[in-house]
């Protein structure tokens, strides 16, 4: 766990969990780990070829699978395809650190981060998820729809809010190009309704994007506001 690995320093231990969960996110090509266990496993046949030559057909550290056929949890962490993967993660970890310009920000003088365990214990947790929904324990799947769904339709009137705040400000100030271009991002925001607005930020992230939109010869930047994920 992140918090045994710096009892004195919890700030490099958060640093440490954060590169880990952004490295794996990243690996299993995901914008947030609570949609891992959405991702297709690697292929039966895949696997094969890797039984037969590792370093050939092993896991990349971009665009990779987890290995689910295994019957239980634990059969599928101890899989080689995904000890390697970890493996992988880890090593790929230490060396971003390693090159980074204060790589003591993610370790202290001395000790090393074990970014095995980090990968190895995130990895448990989306098989642990991919277990049960296997066997009917969506519980937990259920709850990140409804989230998602809670965090489109906050999106979408706080967004309907702000156009509308800034139309009627740039009417006031005899912004007439200001009013028009508010007009047409309230006009899109009230076409795309709440499940035109996106749910793929990571918690660590705006959760508004800047938007950009151009009319004719002249655009406007709509910068981002407020803060609690991360369009």
């Amino acid at each position: 766990m992140a918090s045994e690995l710096h009892p004195n320093n919890a700030a490099i231990a958060k640093r440490a969990n954060s590169l880990a969960r952004e490295l794996l996110a990243r690996s299993l090509g995901v914008n947030a780990l609570k949609w891992a266990h959405t991702v297709e496993p690697i292929s039966s046949a895949h696997l094969q070829l890797f039984c037969a030559d590792p370093d050939a057909y092993g896991p990349s550290i971009l665009d990779s699978r987890l290995d689910t056929s295994g019957q239980t949890v634990r059969e599928m962490g101890e899989s080689a395809w995904n000890q390697t993967l970890i493996f992988k993660l880890a090593q790929h970890a230490e060396a971003i650190v390693a090159a980074a310009d204060n790589p003591q920000e993610c370790g202290l003088p001395g000790q090393k981060i074990e970014w095995d365990n980090l990968f190895k214990d995130k990895i448990q947790r989306i098989l642990r998820d991919i277990y049960n929904a296997r066997i009917g324990h969506t519980s937990r799947t259920s709850s990140v729809i409804k989230q998602a769904r809670a965090t489109r339709a906050w999106k979408f009137k706080c967004r309907q809010s702000i156009a509308t705040a800034e139309q009627q400000c740039c009417r006031e100030n005899g912004d007439a190009e200001g009013e028009e271009c508010w007009g047409f991002v309230l006009y899109a925001v009230d076409v795309l309704q709440i499940d035109g607005m996106s749910d793929e930020e990571d918690e660590n992230f705006d959760i508004f994007s800047t938007v950009s939109i151009q009319q004719g010869a002249w655009w406007t930047k709509v910068s981002g506001v407020g803060s609690s994920r991360g369009g």
